[in-house]
């Protein structure tokens, strides 16, 4: 329980410092492209980058177009694009508009989809998921407290039976799964059977539960319902 609590908040922050950079750098962008010039650029060579591995195979190196243009105060500017791609897309010779700032000819940048936004796109696409992954378990686990403390407060208190204890499947943290305790309460009402599940618990309760467990239900819906383990002691 403790990994996934980490787990959340390590998510959010990280997804929320990639989307942060992301908009940093559309705004850079934006900025850019409201001052910039344009030129036309050939591409004079590639640039060879290999991947952290060491790897030299084919498929582990990356390239990026190498280009010279002639700036509007007559000097020829040559710089490295920040793209490294495989393949790269450009060819030695081939020409391709250039954008640039008159003061600062040498940090031009090829006009392309992919070099004036690809690092927008990516930061994005990477940080979009990893917030909304850790931001929705944190809602939920606000969500479930407050209707536990809802249902404790206002629900109705019913005694139930210890029905089992199971192992949750459908968690798993660091290779094992977390146990539930399940109870059964027939209805007055309606003479059906309810059979209710505890939260998560990390250590094996087995000991520690009673024959007859407390479940607060709302009264209107008993599918609304909260399983009172406060009985369980406190892992070290």
């Amino acid at each position: 329980m403790k990994a996934i609590s980490i787990i959340k908040y390590l998510f959010t922050i990280v997804g929320g410092v990639l989307l942060v950079i992301a908009f940093i750098n559309f705004q850079n962008t934006r900025v850019f492209l409201e001052s910039a010039i344009t030129a036309e650029g050939v591409v004079t060579g590639l640039d060879t980058a290999v991947s952290s591995s060491g790897s030299t195979t084919n498929s582990s190196r990356t390239y990026a177009p190498i280009v010279n243009f002639r700036a509007g105060g007559g000097e020829n500017i040559t710089f490295i694009s920040s793209i490294y791609r495989n393949p790269t897309g450009h060819s030695v010779g081939d020409k391709v508009g250039v954008l640039y700032l008159p003061d600062i000819p040498a940090e031009a940048r090829i006009k392309s989809m992919p070099d004036l936004w690809g690092s927008v796109f990516l930061l994005s696409a990477l940080g979009i998921p990893f917030f909304l992954i850790g931001f929705s378990i944190i809602i939920f686990g606000m969500m479930k407290r407050r209707k536990s403390k809802y249902l404790q407060t206002n629900g109705v208190k019913v005694e139930t039976k210890l029905h089992s204890i199971e192992r949750n499947g459908g968690i798993e943290v660091n290779g094992t799964n977390p146990y539930q305790i399940l109870t059964q309460w027939k209805n007055p009402s309606t003479s059906k059977i309810h059979i209710f599940k505890s939260d998560n618990i990390r250590l094996d309760p087995s000991e520690f539960v009673p024959e007859k467990v407390f479940v607060f239900i709302d009264g209107n819906n008993p599918k609304r319902y909260y399983v009172d383990i406060s009985f369980l002691p406190e892992a070290a």
